[in-house]
C-alpha cells in the first residue's frame, strides 16, 4: 500500500466527481506518507479548523471509493459532527465491510 497512490487517485477521483479534494484528508495522507502499515479516516466536524469544512456525502464517497481497494489496511474511522446522511453512509459501508482490521467507528 502507498499512501503516495491513494493521494494520486484520490485528487483524480475528485476531479472525475467535479468536487474539491477534502483538506483534511489531503493532510493526513501527506503527513503519514512513511506509514504504510495503516489508514486512519479521522476528521472531527466540531473542530475549530474543521468547523466551516466538514466532510459531507460527495466527500465521503469519494473518499470510501478510493479507499475501498484498500480496506484491508482501515484501523480508525470518526466521522464525528460531519454532514453525512443516507448516501454518505451508503457508501461508508461499503469502506466498511472489507475493513477487517477496523478497530473504532465514530459517526
Amino acid at each position: 500500500m502507498s499512501k503516495e497512490a491513494i493521494l494520486q487517485e484520490y485528487v483524480e477521483a475528485c476531479e472525475s466527481a467535479g468536487i474539491d479534494p477534502h483538506p483534511n484528508f489531503i493532510a493526513y495522507l501527506q503527513e503519514t506518507m512513511d506509514d504504510e502499515e495503516s489508514i486512519d479516516l479521522v476528521v472531527h466536524g466540531n473542530q475549530k479548523e474543521n468547523f466551516n469544512n466538514r466532510i459531507e456525502d460527495k466527500d465521503l464517497i469519494v473518499i470510501s471509493d478510493v479507499l475501498e481497494p484498500y480496506a484491508i489496511y482501515v484501523e480508525d474511522i470518526d466521522l464525528r459532527y460531519n454532514h453525512i446522511s443516507d448516501a454518505g453512509a451508503e457508501a461508508l459501508s461499503r469502506l466498511v465491510m472489507r475493513a477487517s482490521r477496523l478497530l473504532g467507528l465514530n459517526l
